[in-house]
């Protein structure tokens, strides 16, 4: 079975972050939903995706 968490990070013009840590597929999706809508909202200079998985057992 394998396991991943995924990080999304994004930086914003006025220099705020917002992150988000999930695990999993679905943790990816709702984090880049998440990050979508505040990207909208906010204006996103540039948006980071990573996952590191690794095997358990």
């Amino acid at each position: 079975m394998g396991h991943c968490k995924v990080h999304v990070l994004a930086k914003y013009r006025n220099g705020a972050k917002a992150g988000y840590g999930g695990h999993g597929p679905a943790g990816a999706f709702y984090g880049l939903q998440y990050l979508g809508r505040t990207n909208a909202a906010m204006g996103v200079k540039g948006s980071i995706a990573t996952c590191s998985c690794m095997r358990l057992g």
